[in-house]
């Protein structure tokens, strides 16, 4: 036999597998639906030891690890098939499925949208660009931003979920938890850091008068505590900010002086926060 039979042979075993296969995914599923009927859960780890031993039985000596990493394998697909069609007859499944199916409405040119923050703050750009005639109300925390939302005082709200130095902004991960609100649109925005001082201006004087926020310290931190270093000047770590800041890679177009610096941040914004599903959300990103 040449390489080409011995495939041939493999292709011809790969056939009655298949066949195997699908035929035992069919006997899962009926499982799945005898389980689902008489409310049963989905995971049987007496079950699974059960075959392992059985099969470790039947398989030569050599082969016993590699049989039970591939019926370990097989369990897991077994219990994801289950799993999906348990989760089809779930309120989220069906309420996502008729969104897909659904033609996309189009999304609002006008609406009332949170933003936290005041007049001028980085998510107000955001809705702005998501918007063409937003009518803005601001909150001075994420938190409230959601709470306008499910309140009922805002349709939408507008959040930052991650920029491209300090990355993700874990807070609203956990408030999008925590409260029955979904992702329904999400856009970029560029942010530019513009620190300034007037001519004689003390380094140390700079830092007393910013009014940073966790973000803006986490982002260009290191970079502040250097240039204070070579002016002598210590930087005083506000308590809800982590000792060791993220160290941020010297880039080209980033200029560093006594008095002044310029430093650029992409920050993606959340998507508008609706307390319902919308004919325009793609999918929950959340």
């Amino acid at each position: 036999m040449d390489l080409t039979d011995y495939r041939n042979k493999i292709d011809s075993i790969d056939d009655e597998i298949c066949r195997l296969f699908t035929e035992r995914m069919n006997v899962v599923n009926e499982i799945g639906e005898y389980k689902r009927s008489h409310d049963l859960p989905v995971n049987s780890g007496s079950r699974e030891r059960e075959v392992l031993a059985r099969i470790s039985k039947q398989l030569p000596e050599d082969l016993e690890d590699f049989g039970r990493v591939l019926y370990r394998s097989m369990f897991d697909v077994s219990k994801a098939y289950e799993a999906m069609y348990k989760e089809k007859d779930s309120p989220l499944y069906k309420a996502i499925s008729s969104l897909i199916n659904a033609d996309p409405a189009p999304f609002p040119k006008r609406a009332v949208v949170a933003c936290q923050g005041r007049e001028g703050a980085y998510s107000q750009i955001a809705a702005e660009k998501l918007f063409e005639v937003p009518e803005i109300m601001y909150n001075s925390t994420f938190e409230g931003v959601i709470r306008m939302v499910t309140d009922g005082l805002c349709e939408y709200g507008i959040l930052p979920i991650e920029n491209s130095t300090a990355g993700s902004v874990n807070e609203i991960y956990d408030l999008l938890i925590r409260y029955n609100v979904h992702i329904v649109r999400s856009t970029r925005v560029r942010i530019d850091h513009q620190l300034l001082a007037a001519k004689g201006a003390k380094m140390q004087d700079i830092i007393r008068a910013m009014q940073a926020s966790k973000e803006d310290l986490h982002a260009y931190g290191d970079r502040l505590s250097s240039m204070m270093q070579e002016n002598g000047t210590r930087l005083t770590t506000p308590p809800w900010l982590p000792r060791r800041l993220p160290r941020i890679p010297p880039a080209p177009r980033h200029q560093y002086h006594q008095r002044a610096a310029s430093i650029s941040i992409t920050w993606r914004f959340l998507p508008p926060i609706s307390r319902t599903l919308t004919a325009t959300t793609p999918a929950l990103s959340a």
